[in-house]
């Protein structure tokens, strides 16, 4: 699969596959959690050359291959899923935890039962996360 992604600063064309995920007018990258116990962190994914004050608010370099250094900037939004749990697939790009798939229709219809009333339409919460990548 290649997204593709129009940078306004620098007028140029970029193929990134299966690195980015694109909801709205955010982009995303998952990576595998420093966290304890999480499966998945979240980060936003900036393209600028103004990297003033970014630091400031919680943002971070970050390189990608191909792409130069002073462009991209990451900041963490939230992590989801549990390492020591199930879930119904591993849908993400990175398929980092397919070995805890358990494919049950009838377990991932009672996690969309109890989980129904979760932020699962807002890309800042774990619950969207969970929702559309694990279960």
């Amino acid at each position: 699969m290649v997204e593709l992604i129009y940078n306004t600063y620098y007028l140029n064309y970029y193929y990134i596959m299966d690195e980015l995920i694109e909801i709205g007018n955010k982009i995303y990258k998952l990576e595998p959690s420093i966290r304890k116990n999480k499966k998945y962190d979240v980060y936003y994914v900036l393209f600028s050359k103004d990297n003033k004050d970014l630091k400031k608010k919680g943002w971070s370099k970050y390189t990608m291959d191909g792409l130069e250094k002073d462009q991209i900037y990451k900041k963490y939004v939230t992590s989801f899923g549990d390492k020591r749990y199930q879930h119904f697939k591993d849908q993400t790009p990175l398929k980092t935890y397919k070995n805890l798939d358990h494919n049950d229709p009838k377990r991932r219809d009672l996690y969309r039962q109890r989980h129904k009333n979760d932020n699962i339409n807002d890309p800042n919460y774990a619950g969207y996360w969970s929702w559309f990548y694990l279960w």
